[in-house]
């Protein structure tokens, strides 16, 4: 085939050019061949034609396998894996040579599971899980069972996912949204309360003082802003420091200011008693012994002269 032929072939067919035959006797001079006495100055070739699909714009060769596939199809086809074809119509998709229907209430989708639809028909639309339900009016949901009908939220619900009371998405002016289920966004609706309380429940009437140096909070382990003076830290306010420590503290000092338990040297067990005693009750059972239980040392009055 001339190289003129070659070029005006369609973009969907390659050519691949082999070199079939070469004289073994050719020589190279300055790096060009140097065909022997007698012999044609043309190698020999040939071409073979390989196909892509009749609507393919670019073809590709890889390498591993040395096999073309179709990387772009003419406009107005789609490329599904090697082959260009015709789009599907609404509320189907391609699957090889076929076109299958979408799953209920979609018209664009990749495949025909209830989660693999990428637009919902008309009156529907995506819900938390990536379903297509029924577009319902405020204060009503689509049910998990049945995506085609709209139910009445709880009466405490604004908006909400599904029919209990812990299901709200929006609350009605008056009552704050407190979010039980971070995935869902959802939670109950609890009346507010003034600055400084909250409400533990929703059919609770009381309001609840927020927990110490805290002003505004949801829960007594929950506060959003603490009083001058307080520091927040994971829901909770703490005092901050008005002072630092410049000195030491003896033992006798941290005993006197109450932080521990007062040592009267008066009234207790002398050395001796103490290491006999523990020596006494870990011979009998080492195992049982409780050394926090003053039971066990004995009567500390009673001393025990020439123990060392």
């Amino acid at each position: 085939m001339a190289l003129g032929a070659w070029q005006r072939l369609p973009a969907s067919v390659v050519l691949q050019v082999l070199l079939l035959s070469v004289p073994q006797d050719l020589q190279f001079e300055d790096g060009r061949p140097s065909w022997p006495r007698g012999r044609s100055g043309a190698l020999l070739a040939t071409a073979q034609i390989e196909q892509c699909h009749a609507e393919c714009s670019k073809c590709h060769l890889f390498d591993f396998d040395l096999s073309w596939h179709c990387l772009e199809c003419n406009p107005g086809f789609d490329l599904w894996v090697d082959g260009c074809f015709l789009p599907c119509p609404a509320g189907q998709y391609r699957y090889g040579y076929d076109c299958l229907e979408c799953p209920p209430n979609c018209d664009v989708c990749v495949g025909g599971l209830a989660h693999e639809c990428q637009v919902c028909s008309p009156g529907y639309t995506f819900d938390f899980r990536g379903l297509c339900v029924r577009e319902c009016n405020r204060g009503r949901y689509a049910p998990a069972n049945d995506r085609t009908r709209c139910d009445e939220c709880d009466a405490y619900c604004r908006e909400c996912i599904a029919g209990t009371r812990i299901s709200c998405s929006s609350c009605y002016s008056g009552y704050t949204l407190r979010i039980l289920d971070a995935n869902t966004n959802t939670g109950e609706c609890m009346q507010d309360c003034r600055k400084g309380f909250f409400r533990d429940s929703p059919n609770d009437l009381r309001c609840i003082q927020c927990g110490k140096h805290c002003i505004d909070c949801n829960s007594l382990y929950n506060c959003f802003e603490c009083e001058t003076g307080a520091t927040l830290f994971r829901g909770i306010c703490y005092l901050i420091p008005t002072g630092t420590v410049d000195s030491t503290v003896d033992f006798e000092e941290y005993l006197s200011s109450g932080a521990g338990a007062t040592w009267d040297p008066n009234d207790a067990p002398s050395w001796q008693l103490l290491v006999a005693q523990a020596r006494r009750l870990l011979s009998e059972d080492p195992l049982h012994w409780d050394p926090g239980s003053l039971s066990n040392w004995g009567n500390p009055a009673v001393e025990v002269v020439g123990t060392q």
